[in-house]
C-alpha cells in the first residue's frame, strides 16, 4: 500500500511540474502497424492515477513589494515591505464539471487584501482560503458558465477598474456568465450573481445581487479597433443602519455612518466604455467607468474613473504603461469593498494613478505605481503612495 501511495505522488509531482509531455501521454507507434513503442514509466504511472488526478493543475504566483505611504495627516511616511503568495488547484470532475481551490497569503481576513507586512521578529505568516468553487458549463448550452462558492470576481472590468471590487475582492454565492457570438464582429457577454455578504444569525442577512451586461464589436473598415459598452446594476440588501463590512465593524472606510450604523442604503447604477487600438503595432486602450448610488440620501453619491493604457507584458523585453484619474464620493459604493491601497483606500478619494511595468524574463515582470491622492474624512488631505514590485507566476 505504501509502494501504490508513492508511486501516486511521484505520478502527481510529474504532472503539477508539467514533467509528461504530451508525447510521453500519447501512445507512440512507429510505421508498422503491428510495433508498438514501450510506454515510459513516467506514462505508466501517469495512466495508474484516477482521471479527476489526471486532469489537475497546480499553479501560483508570488510578489515581493515594496511601499510607501505619505499621509498628511502623519508626521512621518510609512515604509514597509510586503509579499504575496498565491496556489491555486484546479482539476476537471466531468465533462461539464470543474472544481478550484485557492490558497493566498494576508494578514488579516480581509476581502481587499493578500499582502502580508514583513515584520513581527520572523514569525509564521496566516495562509486563507481564497478560492473554493465549482464551475458548471452543460454541454446542451454553449458559452453558459455557472458558478457556486467562493468565486472569482466575474464582472467585466474596463482597464481593470477598481471602483466596485479591490482586485483582490472573491465574491461567495451562486453566479452565471454568458456569451454569445452574434455575427463575425460581435459578442454579448452578461453576468448574473447572488452572494451572501455578511450572515447573521438572529437578524436579517446583508445580500448583494448583481447583473452585468455588454457588448464588444470590430469596428468595420478599422483593423484592430474593438469596442466594448455596457451597464449594471448592484443591489445590495439590508445594509443601511447595520454595522460596518469588513474586517472592523467601526471602520467605515469613507462611508458615511450615524451613530456606527451606515448612514445609506446602496443600490449602484454601473455604466462603462472600453476602446482597444494598436499604436505602431503596440497595444493600446482608453477607458471609462461610472458609478451612480440611488439610495444615497446624503448627495455624495457618484464615483467614475477614466484612463489610457499602452503595451501588454508578454515577452521578455515587452512594457505596459497606465494612467487613470479617478473621484469616489463617499457613499458611490461599499467602501469596504473597493481598492484598499489608493489615497488609504476605500471611498472619499480622487486623485492620479500611474503604472509602469516590465517583462524582465519569462514569468517574471517589474513593476511600478504612483498614487498621487487626495483623501475625505474631516477635511481633505494629501495621501501619496509609491509601490514597486516584482513579480513571479509559476
Amino acid at each position: 500500500m505504501r509502494e501504490k501511495h508513492t508511486r501516486w505522488a511521484i505520478a502527481l509531482l510529474l504532472v503539477g511540474a508539467g514533467f509528461v509531455t504530451a508525447a510521453e501521454q500519447a501512445a507512440p507507434t512507429t510505421s508498422g502497424a503491428e510495433s508498438v513503442a514501450p510506454k515510459s514509466e513516467a506514462q505508466t504511472l501517469l495512466e495508474s492515477l484516477p482521471a479527476w488526478l489526471r486532469n489537475m493543475k497546480i499553479s501560483g504566483d508570488f510578489r515581493y513589494r515594496h511601499e510607501r505611504a505619505d499621509d498628511e495627516t502623519k508626521t512621518t511616511e510609512r515604509d514597509r515591505h510586503r509579499i504575496r503568495a498565491r496556489l491555486l488547484v484546479s482539476s476537471k470532475v466531468n465533462e461539464q464539471v470543474d472544481a478550484t481551490i485557492g490558497l493566498a497569503s494576508g494578514t488579516d481576513e480581509s476581502a481587499t487584501n493578500t499582502n502580508q507586512e514583513l515584520t513581527e521578529s520572523f514569525s509564521s505568516k496566516d495562509l486563507w482560503l481564497d478560492l473554493a468553487f465549482i464551475n458548471y458549463h452543460p454541454a446542451s448550452i454553449e458559452g453558459l458558465n455557472v458558478f457556486a462558492g467562493k468565486i472569482r470576481n466575474l464582472y467585466y472590468n474596463p482597464g481593470n477598474s477598481d471602483l466596485l471590487f479591490d482586485t483582490d475582492v472573491n465574491p461567495e454565492g451562486i453566479a452565471a456568465t454568458y456569451r454569445r457570438t452574434l455575427a463575425k464582429d460581435v459578442t454579448l457577454f452578461s453576468t448574473f450573481g447572488g452572494y451572501y455578504v455578511h450572515e447573521r444569525s438572529t437578524e436579517v442577512d446583508t445580500s448583494l445581487w448583481g447583473i452585468q451586461g455588454g457588448v464588444t464589436c470590430k469596428v468595420p473598415r478599422a483593423e484592430g479597433v474593438d469596442v466594448t459598452a455596457g451597464a449594471g446594476y448592484f443591489d445590495y440588501g439590508n445594509i443601511e443602519g447595520q454595522l460596518a463590512l469588513g474586517s472592523s465593524t467601526t471602520n467605515f472606510r469613507g462611508n458615511r455612518s450615524v451613530g456606527g450604523l451606515y448612514e445609506n442604503d446602496f443600490n449602484l447604477l454601473r455604466a462603462f466604455g472600453e476602446v482597444a487600438f494598436k499604436i505602431a503595432g503596440r497595444p493600446c486602450k482608453v477607458f471609462g467607468d461610472l458609478l451612480v448610488n440611488n439610495d444615497a440620501d446624503s448627495g455624495d453619491d457618484t464615483g467614475y474613473l477614466v484612463g489610457a493604457g499602452m503595451g501588454k507584458c508578454k515577452d521578455p523585453g515587452s512594457w505596459a504603461f497606465s494612467y487613470n484619474y479617478r473621484d469616489l464620493e463617499a457613499d458611490c459604493a461599499v467602501a469596504a469593498l473597493s481598492d484598499s491601497t489608493f489615497a488609504g483606500g476605500g471611498t472619499g478619494v480622487r486623485g492620479h494613478k500611474l503604472a509602469i511595468a516590465y517583462q524582465l524574463g519569462k514569468n517574471c515582470t517589474l513593476g511600478a505605481n504612483y498614487m498621487i491622492g487626495k483623501r475625505q474624512r474631516a477635511e481633505t488631505t494629501d495621501y501619496d503612495v509609491l509601490l514597486a514590485e516584482v513579480n513571479f507566476k509559476f
